[in-house]
């Protein structure tokens, strides 16, 4: 993957720019439940215009993700076991407690579990809790913002990776594992955070990047039956900085297959009692039918854990 200077080094105004137009697209949920609130407070007042006007604004921009809250989550075509499941857990550079995402483990039996955020001398502390059921795994060489990747199966070919610029070098590790005699690509995904205007200019790019390589990797000889990315993409996929990525053809699991929005961050602070965003998300192409998507519960991460089950189209 080539990147070009633009990337490596990002203009501090586009970068404030590219950050405003993503805060606007997360908040307008939350400016939407605000509207509703000061509509109410204007009955109140007997400013029936304005609280019309003020509920009509509150609908069109809350409207479609409240509507989410009424989509019943579908029932699971064959049993859970039967499943290819993913789970994707954000540690918070290892802060989550690990006995609370085992028993979430344990309970779920995903195929594929990757965590984001873990340092690198630390990796070997999540590969040896869980070796018994994963015995397979990828951990970074380096960095603290490295992924970890485990598997019950074995892994198909050779491991690989998408390398990120050099503002923000942490590679995308991707594996191939076997379900039902078809191959899976996984892709470990972790793009920059917005809250860091240096780096945050870096993924837009790294949208093209990823999802060029999903094109890529759809096609020609020893092309996988389907590609699934999970992990923190730090942006819901909903907005304009990942539309590569749907344009690319891939489908997010909750909106596939999940209730409510599927809120995953901030789970720490006392911005957790407020609606929160879907920053870890499970992305998936054509080839795999998404059958449940849920958010677990806290692990004193400020992400919270989400899942992913698919079945063959």
């Amino acid at each position: 993957m080539l990147w070009t200077d633009d990337v490596s080094e990002p203009s501090r105004v586009g970068a404030v720019c590219g950050f405003a137009v993503l805060l606007t697209e997360v908040l307008s949920y939350h400016l939407g439940l605000a509207l509703f609130v000061a509509a109410v407070a204007a009955m109140v007042f007997r400013l029936r215009l304005s609280a019309a006007v003020l509920a009509g604004l509150g609908l069109v921009l809350a409207g479609p993700a409240l509507l989410s809250f009424a989509r019943a989550a579908p029932e699971l075509p064959v049993a859970p076991a039967s499943c290819f499941t993913v789970l994707t857990c954000n540690t918070l550079f290892m802060q989550a407690d690990l006995d609370v995402v085992e028993s979430i483990v344990r309970e779920e039996r995903p195929d594929v579990v990757i965590f984001q955020e873990v340092w690198a001398d630390r990796a070997e502390e999540i590969t040896r809790r869980f070796a018994a059921d994963y015995p397979n795994s990828v951990a970074p060489s380096s960095s603290r913002w490295g992924c970890v990747v485990l598997s019950r199966a074995p892994f198909v070919g050779d491991v690989g990776a998408i390398p990120g610029p050099s503002v923000w070098p942490i590679d995308q590790p991707t594996v191939i594992v076997d379900y039902e005699g078809r191959r899976v690509e996984v892709v470990g995904v972790h793009l920059p955070s917005p809250m860091q205007l240096e780096r945050s200019a870096a993924a837009p790019a790294m949208a093209v990047a990823v999802a060029e390589w999903v094109g890529a990797r759809g096609v020609g000889p020893g092309a996988p039956d389907a590609i699934v990315l999970a992990g923190d993409f730090n942006a819901p996929i909903t907005t304009g900085r990942m539309a590569p990525l749907r344009e690319a053809g891939l489908a997010e699991a909750q909106a596939t297959a999940g209730r409510g929005r599927g809120a995953t961050w901030p789970d720490r602070t006392p911005l957790r009692f407020f609606p929160g965003t879907r920053l870890d998300q499970i992305a998936f192409t054509d080839g795999l039918r998404c059958v449940e998507s849920r958010v677990m519960g806290s692990t004193g991460s400020d992400h919270r854990p989400t899942l992913a089950r698919f079945v063959w189209k």
